[in-house]
């Protein structure tokens, strides 16, 4: 259970941080049950990482033990990639959504690992006692957008996303994120070499498209099964970062 005390290490590394569509109905505040969205930003490179991603496991488990609207998301940031070990789930994308946080929250500096809460509590991301208490209030408030998200699978390389999103309002969009489950990595260089790497809910690909209603083509890794994914969406203010709805998608054969 993530409730469980985490050891806090503080990462080396110091970075500095540097489509909408119409309506589609009147915005009415608070209306749909409430959604905590979780995302971590780790890399392999960081030794201060696996107790993080092995908290967002827990997270994870949790919430399908609980049913409870909780959506952890791992995004796996690339400037630890110059320090001898090339994350293979790093992107330049995820370091970059990690700087318009920093942006947002008005911080000095980015760092490893970081929790974001529905895009407005941020924290070290091995936190447990913090991440608990973050959750716990995000679940306490009402969300004012529900998601309909459809996934149907094309082909092995190809998953086609129908979407729609009501009561939001035009400066809202939608994230929709393919996210591998559970997956294993043995590190041969950099902080953490030797070592074999748990991670959870990795993001494997992520688009944001605007609200109201759509498709979309999600490209599906080759090296994962496709019953080690899954298919999160998420409505965000494209001002404030809040998040504004969530859900996880039905995946039809």
């Amino acid at each position: 259970m993530y409730r469980r005390s985490v050891l806090l290490y503080a990462c080396l590394t110091v970075l500095f941080v540097g489509v909408t569509g119409p309506p589609v109905f009147a915005i009415k505040p608070n209306t749909f049950e409430p959604v905590a969205v979780v995302e971590l930003f780790t890399s392999e490179g960081c030794s201060s990482c696996p107790p993080a991603d092995r908290l967002l496991g827990e997270i994870e488990a949790d919430a399908r033990a609980s049913q409870r609207r909780i959506f952890p998301l791992a995004f796996h940031v690339d400037y630890w990639n110059s320090l001898g070990w090339n994350d293979p789930f790093s992107s330049s994308e995820s370091s970059e959504r990690q700087r318009a946080y920093g942006r947002t929250m008005g911080l000095e500096s980015i760092y490893t690992p970081q929790m974001i809460v529905n895009g407005t509590d941020q924290f070290v991301g091995h936190r447990a006692v913090e991440a608990e208490a973050s959750i716990t209030r995000a679940l306490s408030q009402r969300v004012p957008v529900k998601i309909s998200l459809e996934v149907q699978r094309r082909s092995e390389s190809e998953w086609d996303v129908v979407y729609e999103t009501m009561n939001a309002s035009e400066d809202l969009v939608l994230n929709v994120a393919l996210v591998q489950r559970e997956t294993h990595q043995d590190v041969a260089a950099g902080e953490n070499m030797g070592r074999r790497l748990p991670h959870f809910n990795v993001v494997r690909f992520f688009k944001t498209v605007p609200i109201g209603s759509g498709s979309l083509t999600l490209v599906v890794p080759r090296d994962v099964v496709s019953e080690n994914l899954t298919v999160i969406g998420y409505v965000q203010n494209q001002v404030s970062m809040r998040i504004e709805g969530a859900i996880e998608g039905k995946v039809n054969p």
